[in-house]
C-alpha cells in the first residue's frame, strides 16, 4: 500500500471531472478500482458510474 501524493489526487480529481470511470482511472493511477473510489469518497471527489455489457 503506497501513500497517495498530490500528483496522484490532482489527477484523480483530473479524471473525476472528466468523467471518466473509476475504473479507467484506476488503470492509470496504478491502483485498485476499490482504493480510488474509496479514496475519492473520502476526498469528496464523484465518479460517474458506467454500467457496460461484458
Amino acid at each position: 500500500m503506497r501513500e497517495w501524493s498530490e500528483g496522484d489526487m490532482k489527477k484523480l480529481r483530473a479524471f473525476a471531472k472528466s468523467k471518466v470511470s473509476a475504473r479507467v482511472a484506476a488503470s492509470k493511477l496504478g491502483r485498485s478500482p476499490g482504493a480510488v473510489r474509496y479514496k475519492a469518497m473520502m476526498e469528496g471527489v464523484s465518479f460517474r458510474s458506467i454500467n457496460r455489457k461484458k
